[in-house]
């Protein structure tokens, strides 16, 4: 059971409600970012997701394409979020969650992204162009180093789709509200 589980669970017998914001990694520089989730996690964040900076952007609107925008003009890669985040992870409790795209992961190579990942103390991964269909690309992987995917459902999903998005998951399933 990661972390995302863990706390999962103690929410939902404790009857409390998640609070789960979203940064994106690198805007404002990637010396910042240590600063930003440890105040997250006094404020009473659950978990945090950390956006990972990315040229196409389909699924961000336009806030967070803007927030992509000047991390990657700040020099953001996923390699030296990586790095930053196994900085901070000994002083972050909380689950991290990255939010990125299947293209960067895939440049990376799916299973050393994955090891990096494992070895910088992520919990879970949002990657909302990875249709269940596929999710083979990756999800053994991440299942194997205790890395949870977290899956998407939209309030257009036929109720058969979200039941077996559903019954994949272990932390929560993201429900996205625009369509």
């Amino acid at each position: 059971m990661n972390r995302i589980e863990k706390v999962m669970t103690n929410l939902q017998t404790s009857g409390e409600k998640a609070f789960i914001p979203y940064i994106m990694a690198g805007d404002g520089g990637l010396d910042v970012l240590a600063e930003r989730i440890t105040f997250l996690e006094k404020a009473g964040a659950t978990a945090i997701e950390l956006g990972i900076p990315f040229s196409d952007p389909v699924a961000d609107g336009p806030v967070i394409q803007k927030a992509g925008i000047r991390a990657l003009a700040n020099g953001t890669t996923l390699r030296a979020v990586l790095n930053k985040v196994a900085e901070i992870r000994p002083i972050v409790h909380i689950p991290l969650i990255f939010m990125t795209y299947m293209n960067p992961i895939m440049a990376y190579g799916a299973a050393s992204f994955i090891e990096d990942c494992a070895k910088a103390g992520i919990d879970g991964l949002i990657l909302p162009d990875l249709p269940i269909e596929e999710e083979d690309l990756i999800a053994p992987i991440a299942e194997k180093a205790g890395i949870e995917i977290i899956r998407l459902v939209t309030l257009t999903s036929p109720l058969e789709r979200i039941e077996k998005i559903a019954g994949k998951g272990k932390g929560f399933l993201y429900a996205v509200t625009v369509t």
